[in-house]
């Protein structure tokens, strides 16, 4: 019975702590969307340096023929930000970001141009 208990309390903590990490985040991906200068494990400085260029308009060029924004470096960003994996499809960046890089990136994107 003391084992069960034992159990029932890891599995509750291991779950908390899941659980706070999730809401940590989201938490930060909110910040940087919303144009906070925030610095934490979840980005890289390659990611940090493509939403500064995103969120400075006069320094890219935005080619709604081909759905993509062309960046000051050379590289390109999706203008469709509908589905995820089609973003990442149409995105020509010169690293491979991560799952969570690649969300708030798409958020950037879709909060600088007001897109649904």
């Amino acid at each position: 019975m003391v084992a069960i208990v034992v159990i029932f309390i890891c599995l509750v903590v291991a779950g908390a702590i899941k659980g706070y990490e999730y809401l940590n985040k989201k938490t930060y991906i909110a910040k940087i969307v919303d144009g906070e200068d925030t610095t934490s494990n979840f980005i890289r400085s390659e990611t940090q340096n493509v939403i500064t260029m995103l969120r400075d308009t006069e320094s890219h060029t935005v080619q709604s023929h081909l759905n993509n924004i062309l960046l000051s470096d050379g590289q390109q960003i999706s203008y469709f930000t509908g589905d995820l994996n089609i973003f990442k499809k149409y995105s020509k960046l010169k690293f491979a970001p991560t799952d969570t890089e690649w969300e708030t990136l798409r958020l950037v994107v879709r909060k600088v141009y007001n897109l649904k």
